[in-house]
């Protein structure tokens, strides 16, 4: 009981300071998002998005993925705010491409350029598939790794790194919805038993990837999903 509640007091801790925090670099954070009719807004999570400098598109200089409602962040990731760099969204309809024309000389010092992608013309096919796995009671005392190698999901485990057993590329983990950083998820992993796990979502991608055969989200007991908030702006698309 005592290490259930270190844990729920540790993870509480990390987002709020990951919300509050103050960065020492800039990092690129927003939605993908469509407008439906009535003003409607369509997200699209689980979404790989390929980030490259503008002035070498071919040369992709980082790989995420969108987190349960859409949001893409690329936090940690080396970038130079007066470069322009272009985010690729490999939807099944079509590829869409979206230009970030830098800021040369920036007003605030650190934090988070906001970089929204909106998707006019709506992409209505699906490009992924999702298993909802419900823990049992018995499995209160195992750890997360373990209880995965039990399911038959077609998911390998190699320390913190999960994969796709058949085509052994990379499966995406978040907690709640979101992605955090490497070395809080060693953190989490280490102390994370199923008696405070309510469910798991097993992402497979329908579309091909290099990188990302999909994702694993976990949903704990405590702790809340990202809510959607509206969107108001958009990069221009190439």
């Amino acid at each position: 009981m005592k290490l259930k509640f270190l844990f729920l007091f540790f993870l509480c801790a990390y987002f709020f300071n990951a919300l509050g925090q103050v960065n020492i670099t800039y990092f690129f954070q927003g939605n993908v998002y469509s407008v439906r009719e009535h003003g409607l807004e369509k997200r699209y999570p689980y979404l790989p998005v390929y980030l490259s400098l503008k002035e070498n598109p071919d040369e992709v200089v980082a790989v995420g993925m969108t987190d349960a409602v859409g949001t893409l962040s690329f936090k940690g990731t080396p970038m130079d705010i007066a470069k322009a760099y272009i985010f690729t969204l490999p939807l099944p309809d079509r590829e869409r491409k979206f230009v970030f024309n830098g800021i040369p000389n920036p007003s605030f010092k650190s934090g988070n350029v906001t970089v929204h992608t909106r998707i006019d013309e709506e992409c209505k096919q699906s490009y992924f598939e999702r298993k909802v796995l419900q823990p049992e009671k018995a499995d209160g005392d195992k750890k997360f790794a373990e209880w995965l190698r039990q399911q038959d999901v077609g998911i390998e485990c190699e320390g913190n790194n999960f994969f796709d057993k058949d085509s052994e590329r990379s499966i995406k983990l978040m907690f709640n919805g979101v992605t955090l950083p490497a070395d809080k998820t060693q953190q989490i992993l280490g102390l994370l038993t199923m008696e405070i796990v309510k469910r798991v979502f097993i992402v497979k991608l329908t579309i091909p990837d290099e990188n990302f055969a999909g994702a694993i989200d976990i949903r704990l007991i405590e702790g809340e999903v990202p809510t959607i908030k509206t969107t108001t702006f958009s990069l221009d698309e190439l």
